[in-house]
């Protein structure tokens, strides 16, 4: 593959994990709060919301093992591609969890993107 078909694959999975992160997010978190089903751990003092997404998300690096070892193209009710765009999601969500509630973290990553979004605790 030459890099310039990569960079548009890549683009297009992006645009995938997008809209599949919008329609799962309708299900789990609340209007006022997306990230609220990840938070309900840290609420009842179990792990940080950060810990949980990082539980989430190794359960999907599991499934995406075993689609390749066994070369299964669904595990469950969900495909390959479906498991590779949830596993780049959850990484997200680890990433947001820790910018929204992390002063410093939001200093390094705004100067990092070259942007303050303006997201506070």
């Amino acid at each position: 593959m030459k890099w310039y078909d990569f960079l548009v694959l890549r683009a297009l999975l992006f645009n995938e994990a997008n809209e599949l992160a919008e329609k799962k997010s309708r299900g789990y978190g609340s209007e006022d709060d997306i990230f609220a089903n990840f938070k309900l751990p840290e609420i009842i003092g179990v792990m940080s919301a950060e810990m949980g997404a990082w539980l989430r998300l190794s359960d999907k690096v599991v499934r995406l093992g075993r689609q390749l070892v066994k070369g299964e193209e669904y595990v469950g009710f969900e495909d390959l591609v479906d498991t590779v765009l949830d596993t780049l999601n959850y990484a997200m969500v680890i990433v947001a969890l820790r910018y929204e509630k992390d002063a410093k973290f939001r200093e390094y990553l705004s100067r990092k993107l070259g942007v303050d979004l303006g997201i506070r605790e």
